[in-house]
């Protein structure tokens, strides 16, 4: 080890350590080759090495560097002429320099995660039907929801009076139907900007009668609330992704077991029934931040 070598290690040791770099010096019988050296910074748990060489015509350093998010590598060469003490402060100084910009260029091009959006709310319309049961009523709807993980959510879901109407021979029955739903909300991506979603939820189910019937029959008016388990799931599409916030498009369909079944009876004789079971298809925008 020449007079030359001595001093440039020294100094590039000191111009490393005075940029805030932490130095590990590995000592081994031979140096490792300019090829070895991810072996090397693997083995001491270093996001880069570099080794120094002497020649013939002067000094050379290769370096080996890994971004730790990404694993991408990147390998470089730093060599000076001549073995005086003015070519091996060069070699030192432009070897520092070259680290740093490396690990500069190496984290400017590492993506940022994207942001972790912590709310939701949705407004759309929700159409209710009750497969040989009730008539199918359309009304709007609207929700929110609380992440507590990336993909977890508890989502709160409201859907406004649908409005229908029931007839027979007697006269004919005006109905409005109201759904509240709690639950829990997974979602997964399939691919940018698509992505799927499954729900679980339990709440209420009110549906309100106001009987119109023929005379001598007088009409009145009942509402009746009963407990409401939905299992449901859907499909979204992101249309716009900002720093701030996310607009998507979600469609979905829930399947609702009503308990107790609610029964529309009109002039003592069963009309319809409600919740056999009752499905609800929803759609509407979506905005997350």
């Amino acid at each position: 080890m020449s007079e030359h070598y001595s001093a440039a290690w020294h100094q590039l040791r000191a111009e490393l350590r005075a940029d805030g770099f932490e130095v590990v010096i590995v000592g081994e019988p031979a140096p490792p080759s300019a090829a070895g050296l991810e072996g090397v910074a693997r083995s001491s748990e270093s996001f880069a090495a570099l080794r120094l060489s002497e020649t013939e015509s002067g000094l050379t350093a290769d370096i080996w560097i890994e971004a730790p998010s990404t694993g991408k590598t990147l390998v470089r060469q730093v060599s000076a002429q001549g073995k005086s003490r003015e070519a091996a402060r060069e070699l030192a100084l432009r070897t520092a320099e070259l680290l740093g910009a490396s690990v500069l260029v190496i984290s400017l091009s590492t993506p940022e995660p994207a942001p972790r959006r912590h709310l939701g709310a949705w407004a759309g319309g929700a159409v209710l039907g009750h497969p040989g049961g009730l008539s199918t009523g359309v009304a709007a709807a609207l929700g929110g929801y609380l992440h507590a993980t990336e993909s977890l959510s508890f989502e709160l879901r409201l859907v406004t009076p649908a409005f229908g109407n029931e007839a027979t021979l007697l006269g004919t029955a005006d109905t409005d139907q109201e759904l509240a739903l709690l639950g829990l909300r997974l979602e997964s991506s399939i691919g940018a900007p698509l992505f799927v979603l499954a729900s679980a939820s339990y709440g209420g189910y009110r549906v309100a009668v106001r009987g119109k019937p023929l005379a001598p029959l007088v009409g009145r008016s009942e509402h009746q609330i009963v407990a409401a388990a939905a299992f449901g799931a859907g499909i979204g599409v992101r249309l716009l992704k900002r720093p701030g916030f996310d607009l998507g498009l979600v469609l979905r369909e829930d399947v609702v077991a009503l308990m107790p079944r609610p029964v529309l009876r009109f002039a003592n004789a069963t009309l319809a029934k409600a919740g056999q079971p009752m499905l609800v298809a929803s759609g509407g925008l979506e905005l997350t931040w």
